[in-house]
């Protein structure tokens, strides 16, 4: 089935894992709006409860996933795990992955980001050794932004890798389009000026969209999202760039994925 949406980042985890996550009601509601509506999504995991999860999500040819440990999830890091459940027919990808110190402590930055770089550095190594495609998080100070371009310089040849919900400067950004990554935009363009500023920057290339679902809902602030956002999204995408994206925003996404969208 060929899409007409593609959100590449969201967490479609079942409530009883996560408090964040969806009830099963609100689940099937979502697989039937996504084959409605003909919108593929990439489905995320954060930590081993949410990798374990995939298996209980509803199978859908619009659904496909990927595993990772967050940044802010690495206490039970386990490599293993993440190598094993790269078994499973829909997983394609690494992530969520990446590193924050949004929350941390000054007195214990150093020491949190020296674990998370490590941790970050083994999943991408395991991304570039299985070709699979990386959906990185950065959240934070400066030095969270300086440490991953680093990294990302150091590693050459990577697969393709998504910045998701980017932050941080114009200039890294375009900098980082050299290293080949993509950047997916979602409900934080309705009111961040500079991440408005970013999109209008980029190659149209390396666009993608998506929503972080359940949260950063694009027009009611606090409410819970879902991928059925996603027209809303790449509506205002269009605006804010004043071209038609949603045919190439796909292309965009099969390109990211490395594969041909269902």
């Amino acid at each position: 089935m060929p899409v007409r949406y593609f959100d590449v980042h969201c967490h479609l985890v079942r409530k009883e894992i996560v408090d964040f996550g969806y009830t099963e009601a609100e689940l099937t509601e979502i697989v039937a709006g996504l084959e409605r509506e003909r919108i593929g999504v990439l489905t995320l995991t954060t930590d081993a409860a949410t990798i374990a999860d995939l298996r209980q999500l509803p199978t859908s040819d619009c659904i496909l996933a990927g595993v990772g440990f967050h940044p802010t999830d690495i206490a039970g890091f386990d490599l293993q795990q993440v190598g094993a459940a790269l078994s499973q027919p829909r997983v394609i990808a690494i992530g969520e992955i990446g590193l924050d110190d949004y929350r941390v402590l000054e007195t214990e930055r150093r020491a949190v980001l020296e674990q998370q770089l490590e941790v970050f550095t083994a999943q991408l190594q395991l991304a570039k050794t299985r070709n699979l495609p990386v959906s990185v998080h950065l959240r934070g100070s400066a030095e969270v932004f300086v440490l991953a371009e680093t990294t990302l310089r150091q590693l050459a040849s990577l697969p393709p890798v998504n910045l998701h919900f980017f932050t941080g400067d114009t200039a890294m950004a375009l900098r980082c389009v050299e290293l080949g990554c993509f950047f997916s935009f979602g409900g934080i363009i309705f009111r961040d000026e500079g991440v408005r500023d970013i999109l209008r920057a980029l190659p149209l290339e390396r666009l993608l969209s998506e929503t972080d679902s359940p949260f950063v809902h694009p027009t009611e602030r606090g409410a819970k999202n879902t991928p059925l956002t996603i027209p809303t999204i790449v509506a205002e995408m269009e605006r804010i760039r004043g071209e038609a994206l949603q045919q190439q925003l796909v292309i965009n996404a099969s390109n990211y994925l490395n594969l041909p969208l269902p």
